[in-house]
């Protein structure tokens, strides 16, 4: 099966996680470093993200 594709972009729009201050603090940075690694890869530059 060939991986997905964009077939076409409508619009764009700003993405954000919020998270309830109960989540323990090893989560929050579990996801600051993938969003880092992201940022590294050229992930968020191929989804369009910041």
């Amino acid at each position: 099966m060939p991986p997905p594709r964009v077939a076409w972009v409508m619009d764009t729009l700003d993405v954000s996680f919020a998270c309830n201050r109960q989540v323990d603090d090893a989560l929050i940075a579990r996801l600051d470093g993938a969003i880092a690694a992201m940022r590294a890869d050229g992930s968020m530059a191929r989804f369009d993200l910041r």
